[in-house]
């Protein structure tokens, strides 16, 4: 009986978390282009499948050591968060100096590199990079080339500090979780263009499925960044793995100047299709009727549709 009461109620914790988990899902959809049904598959099946199981297995086993078996597995997931925090604090103590204090690496030869990184000491970069495993993660999973751009990012200067590495041998493509360019584009044109320099590709695709020069159409981004990247051998008609162009997401941003620069470079205009089945011409004239919108830069874009 006792057995029966506390395997329900993890069941029941079970669905909770796992209610929670999807809402979750579907908060951070939207953003990353990912739509319910997709969210539901990669959150709700496999643990469905696992509760049903372990629903069958307590509710049909002839035996005592099933039905025991049967609550671990239920147990299993809220076993799992409980050791997280655990697990975590085992991983964060693992990047730390000789002092204690946190770092981005592991390895006293990286952590090293890491300083010289953190004062934008290019020189002292350039040779610790020599000796340094450059292909070391951090502790976010990201190389040490994305590192450099993200303090540019927080500390804007020169990309002496990028360049070193780059030069010492560090992948200008291979930045861990995502591409350095990812990083590089919100930074600026200088950072960039050291990149491409070192060979990035602008059309290798980032963590959501579109390629990574996709970043400079953004509304914040250094305007010469787009025509920079396109000029440097941008595919300005890419798509991404679920079928949106740059031009599609360029509209949806109303960035009209990207848009604009997309056209000059010959984005097939022709081909765009919003989620309504609007082609270009259409989508504009109708923003052009909304209040909020800058109808004069939208009148500019028509102009262009020859």
């Amino acid at each position: 009986m006792l057995l029966t009461l506390a395997f329900w109620l993890v069941i029941l914790a079970d669905l909770a978390a796992l209610g929670l988990v999807f809402l979750l899902g579907l908060a951070a959809g939207p953003p990353s282009h990912t739509g319910p049904i997709a969210v539901a598959g990669a959150i709700l099946v496999v643990p469905g499948l696992l509760i049903m199981a372990a629903v069958a297995l307590f509710h049909f086993a002839p035996v005592w050591p099933l039905r025991l078996l049967a609550f671990g597995v239920a147990a299993a997931p809220l076993l799992v968060v409980a050791l997280a925090p655990v697990v975590a604090g085992y991983r964060i103590g693992q990047f730390r100096d000789g002092s204690g204090a946190p770092t981005k690496f592991r390895s006293d030869g990286m952590q090293a590199l890491e300083k010289a990184i953190a004062r934008g000491d290019a020189t002292t970069v350039a040779t610790l990079a020599r000796d340094a495993n450059l292909r070391e993660r951090s502790i976010e999973g990201t190389s040490v080339v994305v590192v450099a751009l993200r303090h540019l990012q927080k500390h804007p200067g020169s990309p002496d500090v990028v360049r070193a590495l780059l030069a010492a041998g560090a992948s200008a493509d291979d930045g861990g979780t995502e591409p350095p360019l990812v990083e590089a584009i919100r930074v600026g044109p200088e950072a960039v263009r050291v990149l491409l320099d070192a060979g990035a590709d602008p059309d290798a695709l980032g963590p959501f499925g579109a390629p990574v020069w996709w970043g400079a159409t953004g509304r914040r981004i250094h305007p010469d960044i787009l025509p920079l990247l396109l000029d440097r051998g941008a595919d300005v008609n890419a798509r991404a793995r679920d079928g949106r162009t740059a031009l599609f997401d360029a509209v949806n941003a109303q960035n009209w100047p990207a848009v604009t620069v997309l056209l000059d470079h010959g984005v097939d205009w022709r081909a765009y299709r919003d989620l309504q089945g609007r082609d270009l011409r259409a989508r504009l004239e109708a923003d052009q009727r909304l209040d909020f919108v800058d109808k004069a830069a939208v009148a500019g874009v028509l102009a262009r549709l020859r």
